[in-house]
């Protein structure tokens, strides 16, 4: 399965330069956590990293930061870690176990913006996959019960001493 098929194509963005005090209402108007912070120019969206709740209140808030004066751009600390949307979903979990993160950035062939892949999208995938499976197993134990009827075993015994 590619990463393209399972992760949100909504993604709500912040420019470098926006100050935290905006960006964190930003992320309380879409009940969000996570923003993709962005360069943009004309028709292309860079992303340049990823901000959450959690760094705005131990980088910020916890610090005594001024959130109108701070931008998401100066929070961005770490590498940002993106996988290609024609990826596959195997390769982007490993990316995440490797880098220790539960989100990556997808972006198409010119590295554009195209999505935000999250645990959570991988989790909702393989139960459905999960579920899948299950129902295979129990419909052949359906069927095997009904091409194969349950014997008597004790008669069967018997038939085969006589």
């Amino acid at each position: 399965m590619k990463v393209g098929t399972v992760a949100s194509r909504v993604v709500i963005t912040a420019p470098r330069n926006m100050p935290v005090a905006s960006a964190a209402r930003l992320m309380r108007e879409h009940h969000l956590g996570t923003l993709v912070v962005i360069d943009e120019s004309g028709s292309t969206v860079q992303p340049v990293g990823l901000v959450t709740d959690r760094d705005f209140m131990m980088e910020v808030l916890a610090q005594g930061v001024d959130p109108d004066v701070v931008t998401v751009g100066d929070l961005l600390s770490r590498p940002l870690v993106t996988v290609a949307e024609e990826a596959s979903l195997v390769e982007a979990i490993h990316l995440m176990n490797r880098n220790g993160i539960r989100r990556l950035v997808v972006v198409d062939a010119a590295g554009n913006l195209a999505a935000l892949l999250s645990m959570d999208d991988i989790v909702g995938v393989l139960a459905e996959e999960l579920t899948g499976i299950s129902q295979a197993i129990e419909s052949e134990q359906r069927t095997e019960r009904r091409q194969r009827p349950a014997t008597d075993r004790r008669a069967m015994r018997s038939e085969v001493r006589t």
